[in-house]
């Protein structure tokens, strides 16, 4: 398992607190000190369902886009989120398989 999150963001540390309440202690990445690169996002995407999944619509740097999720293509997400990483939904956890779970609610309840 493999645990991708920013440190500073207090959803991550408390999906990381319930992982670790329940004796799961997963690898960790800081995404923010060391960056996906585009075949990892890619990964990522495709253990999630997608990109549009991985994309946290309502941050505030979604929303300086200026633009709806339905008008931006892949690539150009890609690229927004390679450059932006605050527009990654955190945390992601990528379990034993090719699944990515994608927020703090699905890890909660998939730890319980």
């Amino acid at each position: 398992m493999l645990l991708y999150w920013w440190p500073r963001c207090s959803t991550c540390r408390e999906a990381r607190q319930v992982l670790y309440a329940r004796g799961v202690r997963p690898e960790e990445r800081d995404y923010f000190a060391d960056p996906l690169t585009r075949d990892e996002l890619r990964d990522l995407a495709a253990g999630a369902g997608g990109i549009r999944r991985l994309v946290a619509t309502g941050s505030p740097s979604f929303r300086r886009l200026g633009r709806p999720l339905e008008d931006l293509t892949e690539a150009e997400l890609e690229a927004h989120v390679l450059a932006e990483p605050r527009l990654l939904r955190r945390p992601l956890l990528r379990t034993s398989g090719d699944r990515v779970l994608v927020g703090a609610r699905a890890i909660r309840e998939a730890a319980t």
